[in-house]
């Protein structure tokens, strides 16, 4: 038996020694108690998902950290194909931590939460979310420096307030569809979900709420002429109904709580609205992919804020407008595994 633990023991201190070992894909928990938000309320008891994908190298210097889009999962990330061994991020040179987001349903959310169910959950900020993400990172899993921060739709939105918020952690950082602030086009599209789901919610008990944004959703994914030359009239209503039905497994409180936190969004907030001083704080490396037909997110802002601070500037000029990241994935894959890989 003695030989036994003492072979254990020799293992584990090889394992921390070389690299951490970890199984790809397995769903995680780190618990950060009461988490203190930027409106001075918490959430109790906090929780917050994730996974880790890929071989932490002996200097532990490969390290990317992807934070989840709106509504998204950590496994989403990788069932995709974002993350993989040959994926944009790849996995045969990276250690990968995706991160489920705040609001998410699977960190704590306003469909989980025991103590604050509902409507009861408190609003919280893509601000928030960062710093959450930076606390699993600093106390829980001990990295003080990434490779890269690498984040979609959403999730790009807060690779912009990563490099502010923390601007010596990252070497480098990926936006991809994201933005720097809302503008009056971003909130007024999703404020008409709110409306929309608000009502449901007010006129139907059946948790189904989410599902009549489909048509609204539909609309802003692509472009006009995406609809107008790949879809015919006829399969239109399969089409809605199919979205509607895909959208119906979201809790209605989850997707408010985080449309509200991207209406808010303004990483120049804290520099009295001054991009020029916000950019000054910026260390880290950024690539700006950007889709030219975006009436989800609009990308003005963020390839304003690309320009002030000499980042990599990638356009994916398709007609799927914010789901270019999708449609044109492997173009995406390409110029992403290009910038990680730049010294």
């Amino acid at each position: 038996m003695t030989l036994i633990i003492r072979a254990i023991c020799v293992v584990s201190i090889f394992i921390l020694t070389c690299g951490g070992v970890f199984a790809d894909g397995e769903l995680k928990y780190a618990r950060l108690g009461d988490f203190s938000l930027e409106s001075g309320k918490a959430i109790k008891d906090c929780v917050v998902g994730y996974r880790t994908f890929g071989r932490l190298n002996k200097d532990r210097s490969n390290v990317v950290f992807f934070p989840t889009w709106f509504a998204g999962t950590s496994e989403e990330l990788s069932n995709i194909g974002f993350i993989g061994a040959g994926k944009a991020v790849d996995t045969e040179k990276f250690f990968v931590i995706a991160f489920d987001n705040i609001g998410n349903g699977i960190s704590s959310s306003p469909s989980n939460s025991r103590t604050q169910p509902g409507k009861e959950f408190p609003e919280f900020s893509l601000r928030d979310m960062v710093r959450a993400g930076y606390v699993l990172l600093t106390e829980h899993l001990k990295i003080d420096r990434l490779h890269a921060i690498v984040g979609i739709s959403m999730g790009g939105a807060q690779a912009f307030q990563w490099v502010i918020s923390y601007p010596d952690l990252a070497k480098k950082a990926i936006s991809i569809s994201g933005t720097t602030k809302m503008t009056p086009h971003d909130l007024l599209f999703w404020q008409a979900e709110i409306n929309a789901i608000t009502t449901a919610m007010n006129c139907s008990a059946n948790g189904t709420a989410v599902r009549v944004v489909a048509p609204l959703h539909m609309l802003a994914s692509k472009t006009p002429h995406y609809f107008a030359t790949k879809v015919k009239n006829s399969e239109l209503s399969e089409m809605l109904k199919n979205t509607g039905e895909s959208l119906s497994k979201y809790n209605p409180y989850n997707w408010i709580w985080q449309l509200k936190a991207l209406m808010t969004h303004d990483i120049f907030r804290q520099f009295g609205g001054s991009e020029e001083e916000a950019a000054k704080t910026v260390r880290a490396k950024m690539l700006v992919m950007v889709a030219d037909h975006d009436y989800m997110v609009y990308p003005g802002p963020g390839l304003n804020f690309a320009r002030q601070i000499n980042a990599e500037i990638s356009k994916l000029p398709g007609d799927c407008g914010h789901y270019s990241f999708l449609c044109e994935k492997s173009v995406l894959q390409n110029v992403v595994a290009s910038f990680l890989s730049k010294p």
